[in-house]
């Protein structure tokens, strides 16, 4: 049995009820009257023992001297002690208590440093949510942007190629021949119609006029002429390519090179490009830009869908036959 805890002990004995008196804390308010009950049984020892003599001679005081020395010394030295085991007891407690406040506190700062690691890594993620929410708006609205343009390129284009043209254009086959296109010819049909080879032939021709003979020279003068009114009547043409083609390459870069929308911007601006690339009308960046290339797929659905559905449609059948 575990005597230090007086409330293991039986508790009919009289070491139990002490113990708990002390436990309680009721021992220090029996000091003064512990000190009243010395006093009085010191002054009932000295009239006991020395009735004979009321007042008393020396002799007398001095034995009752020593009798109080005698008396006192063991009592003073009893009380020191409790006082002392108190003391011991107080302070035992008051440490006790103190660890308990401090391991309470430590606990305390942890959960709420815990509970700040906790909201600072919540509000990081909510922080990098809303930036790449932010970010993905932004790129939805820059493509937002480039589309409204390209559609309006796009268009502009169309209608461009829908007027005819104001004045006669020829091109030079070869030296003794020419094709020509008369004035109130759609330029949509002018480009279409275009002997590519026979125009490629007679630019290379012209860009080897150093070496060419006197008659050579001529029809390439003529040439560059006739092709300076090509330039000023599919200017606004030139214009429109140029400005698609920069529109995709930027297009290109925010929803990627295979998008299907890219593909119908340049597959609607390709062939005009393609014809003033021909003529020389623009330089060979601005047509490969527009090149539509292969027809981008379409994104396929995910596989572990498709079996689920296909799943579920399976064991619909079966009940339908089932019933």
């Amino acid at each position: 049995m575990d005597d230090s805890n007086p409330f293991l002990l039986p508790q009919h004995s009289l070491r139990y009820r002490v113990q708990r008196f002390i436990a309680k804390g009721r021992l220090p308010r029996l000091y003064p009257w512990l000190i009243i009950l010395a006093a009085i049984a010191l002054g009932a020892a000295y009239l006991i023992r020395f009735h004979s003599h009321p007042l008393g001679d020396p002799d007398s005081w001095g034995q009752f001297g020593d009798f109080l020395g005698g008396l006192l010394n063991p009592l003073v030295g009893i009380v020191t002690v409790l006082m002392v085991l108190e003391t011991l007891r107080i302070t035992r407690r008051e440490a006790a208590d103190t660890r308990a406040a401090l391991e309470h506190q430590r606990l305390e700062m942890h959960e709420q440093t815990r509970h700040a690691s906790d909201q600072a890594e919540s509000a990081a993620g909510q922080l990098q949510a809303v930036q790449t929410q932010l970010a993905e708006a932004r790129a939805r609205e820059a493509l937002a942007y480039l589309e409204k343009h390209l559609d309006a390129l796009v268009l502009e284009l169309d209608r461009s190629m829908q007027t005819s043209i104001a004045r006669q254009l020829q091109y030079r086959k070869d030296a003794s021949a020419s094709t020509y296109f008369n004035s109130m010819t759609r330029k949509a049909e002018v480009l279409s119609k275009l002997d590519r080879a026979a125009v490629a032939g007679a630019r290379g021709t012209t860009s080897n006029s150093a070496n060419l003979t006197t008659d050579r020279a001529d029809q390439s003068e003529k040439f560059n002429i006739e092709l300076e009114k090509w330039r000023s009547e599919f200017g606004h043409a030139i214009e429109l390519v140029t400005d698609i083609a920069t529109y995709c390459d930027l297009y290109a870069v925010g929803a990627g090179a295979s998008a299907i929308s890219l593909y119908h911007y340049r597959h609607r601006a390709h062939p005009v490009a393609d014809a003033l690339q021909v003529l020389g009308l623009i330089d060979e960046s601005t047509g490969k830009s527009l090149a539509p290339g292969p027809v981008p797929k379409p994104a396929q659905p995910d596989s572990t869908s498709s079996r689920e559905g296909a799943a579920t449609n399976d064991t619909s059948e079966a009940q339908g036959v089932t019933r």
